[in-house]
């Protein structure tokens, strides 16, 4: 098998100091199972209502006053990154539960990513492994010739210079500004069973909160796919780190 890497540009660490990248691997998923869809399902509706609740109750005046989305904001602004256009993912999501009662299922290794973005709210991007394989994922800025498939789109989009992005080198954005939307490419499919799920995680997430984080992912992985986690924290620009 061969082995796949992730790198951390060191401009993306200069920009945004102090950001580390989560990810982990899951294989041999089999998205068909009934049980496992059910579970899921469950776990994605369960913590979808506790959203619901913790932005329609007194404590936030809205979704974006949360400190954790807040802090992502900011980073937007900080790269120059219009907020009214483009928010992180976890945002979005978390905006969708105050809106809908209930959430869309979508495929098991969606709802689990899904479950675990908007308890945390952190985003999430996942990606089919057999896309990926012996092809660098960097989190860098994009450059000439880097290109994007919109998942309404028809047809690869030549992407402008500059954008903070995560990115399956040489050239294929992944997700756009960083975590807003994910490419065509790698998408997780109904048929996928081997995925990577990724994280950036800002100085916001301190200690305490990212250990409640790895700590939920290890549990629900467990009991939903009856598997072990290796969690990486990248938090060293320019090693590229294999998963």
């Amino acid at each position: 098998m061969i082995e796949n890497r992730f790198l951390l540009d060191s401009e993306i660490q200069r920009r945004i100091p102090g950001i580390r990248i989560l990810l982990f691997t899951l294989r041999n998923v089999n998205q068909s199972d009934p049980v496992l869809q059910e579970k899921c399902q469950e776990l994605l509706q369960s913590r979808w209502r506790d959203c619901r609740a913790l932005f329609t109750g007194p404590t936030y005046a809205g979704v974006q006053s949360h400190p954790q989305l807040a802090a992502w904001r900011d980073c937007f602004k900080s790269l120059g990154i219009p907020i009214k256009k483009f928010v992180c993912s976890a945002e979005s999501l978390a905006k969708r539960a105050v809106k809908d009662p209930e959430p869309r299922s979508i495929s098991p290794l969606v709802d689990f990513y899904n479950a675990i973005s908007i308890r945390h709210l952190v985003s999430f991007g996942a990606f089919d492994l057999q896309s990926l394989q012996g092809r660098c994922m960097t989190f860098r800025f994009t450059k000439e010739g880097d290109v994007y498939s919109a998942l309404d789109g028809t047809q690869e989009e030549k992407m402008p210079v500059g954008e903070a992005a995560n990115i399956c080198e040489p050239n294929t954005v992944l997700a756009r500004h960083m975590n807003w939307r994910q490419s065509k490419f790698a998408l997780i499919g109904n048929e996928s069973k081997d995925v990577v799920m990724v994280a950036a995680l800002l100085e916001s997430l301190d200690n305490a909160a990212l250990d409640k984080l790895k700590t939920d992912i290890h549990e629900q992985c467990k009991v939903l796919f009856d598997q072990e986690t290796d969690i990486k924290i990248i938090h060293t620009a320019g090693e590229a780190v294999p998963y």
